[in-house]
């Protein structure tokens, strides 16, 4: 055999090992890219739903006025969207397992940009209420599956806290840019061309979904199995279960009932603008983006029930904070600290939520658990707008700080529950 052919078999086998290795690199880096793809365009989603949803509270000043409504009145609006929202939580589970996520997903965020689009030419009180609930039928799925999928991505990364700080920090953003959008309407022109606006944006971001998700009705394999951590008894999973699910019901009531009528706060108690009050309250929610994130790096360091206790408890402090009646620079302050807190306990609390349940329960145990939460999200309005029309803002904040406080307790005595189970669990285990 001659020298040249040896040579060019060398040739040959080099080129084909760097092929193999070219090859082996872009599927690792497709492997990377897709899971982060996907990832994207749930949060992206995530972000659209949760801005539909947070359109009103910026806009509640202007559609009572028009309408002619008390408080009470107003804060019904949010209250049917979130009886039914919780409805529909429930039902999460069997739907995610009868149609898939992708489905889901795509139904979610298509229909309900048609429901904000018709919400923008209703001329009546009955007719914005039943959009309401319409909006919460179409709406109410996209969260839970989302979540779902989320973690199913992120089951096997180090980071998944952050991960799913980032997911959740979505509903903070969602609030950001349709408060933006809605401050511009209300400067300019009037609320209903926020909710068409912001229908028109969720067209294409349902259209993306449809083209890219993948049509698999789990996306990825499970890598987050009870086999990395001590199976807990039932009945440990179902007393802390119960005892998280009540932490979210108190924190829901706190944080619903008071975002419903911030605006009205600034507006009718510290003399803002109506466009002024809803571009404040747009700076507060952005605030909770980095809240929410900071809340997914508590998760990995210091852990998921731990972080619920602290961000609960400082719910409590920071609920009182805007009702010191010391100057303009401090309310901005206090609300820049109630904005950063406030969003932290739900994800927080979630999240502990997924650490203590097994993973092929996710859709069902969170869809539910989301659901009943929203109970004191149906609460939490009505009950502020009764307070502010009887008592004044004051004893609405006061008393809210005081269930924030409470859910603090509660959130401490799951931990309690789960960590002594888990060392029994992990001494048998061994």
């Amino acid at each position: 055999m001659s020298s040249q052919h040896l040579q060019g078999e060398e040739v040959s086998t080099r080129h084909n090992n760097q092929l193999s290795l070219r090859d082996v690199a872009s599927s690792s880096a497709d492997k990377y890219i897709a899971p982060v793809f996907i990832a994207g365009l749930c949060i992206c989603g995530m972000t659209y739903n949760q801005g539909g949803r947070q359109l009103l509270p910026p806009l509640l000043v202007a559609i009572r006025r028009e309408f002619s409504l008390t408080h009470l009145q107003s804060s019904a609006l949010m209250t049917v969207f979130s009886i039914v929202y919780a409805i529909v939580q429930a039902l999460v589970g069997i739907l995610s397992r009868l149609v898939g996520r992708r489905r889901i997903l795509v139904f979610s965020t298509i229909t309900y940009a048609v429901v904000l689009m018709l919400t923008s030419l209703v001329h009546s009180y009955e007719t914005l209420l039943l959009l309401q609930v319409a909006g919460a039928l179409t709406a109410g799925v996209y969260f839970i599956t989302g979540l779902s999928i989320i973690a199913g991505l992120s089951s096997s990364s180090k980071h998944k806290g952050l991960i799913m700080g980032f997911y959740l920090s979505a509903t903070s953003l969602g609030a950001v840019l349709s408060s933006a959008m809605s401050g511009v309407a209300l400067k300019y022109w009037n609320w209903r061309i926020a909710y068409l606006a912001w229908g028109l944006v969720g067209i294409p971001i349902g259209l993306l979904i449809l083209k890219y998700l993948p049509k698999d009705h789990n996306l990825v394999e499970n890598a987050d199995s009870r086999e990395h951590r001590p199976v807990l008894s039932e009945g440990a999973i179902g007393i802390t279960y119960v005892l998280l699910v009540s932490v979210l019901m108190l924190d829901s009531i706190k944080a619903w009932g008071l975002n419903t009528f911030l605006c009205s706060f600034l507006s009718e108690a510290k003399g803002f603008t109506q466009a002024s009050a809803a571009a404040l309250y747009g700076g507060i929610r952005a605030i909770g983006v980095l809240g929410q994130t900071t809340m997914g790096i508590m998760l990995d360091s210091i852990g998921k029930f731990e972080t619920a206790i602290l961000t609960t408890g400082l719910g409590a402090f920071a609920v009182c904070l805007p009702l010191a009646n010391l100057g303009k620079a401090f309310l901005f302050i206090s609300l820049a600290i109630y904005g950063f807190v406030i969003p932290m306990a739900f994800g927080s609390v979630m999240a502990s939520i997924h650490d203590s349940t097994p993973p092929e329960s996710w859709d069902a145990v969170t869809g539910f658990a989301n659901a009943l939460s929203f109970v004191g999200a149906s609460v939490g309005p009505a009950m502020v707008g009764r307070m502010i029309d009887s008592s004044g803002f004051n004893v609405a904040f006061l008393t809210t700080a005081g269930i924030s406080a409470l859910s603090c307790l509660v959130a401490y005595f799951a931990w309690m529950t789960n960590k002594a189970n888990s060392r029994l669990s992990r001494s048998s285990y061994e």
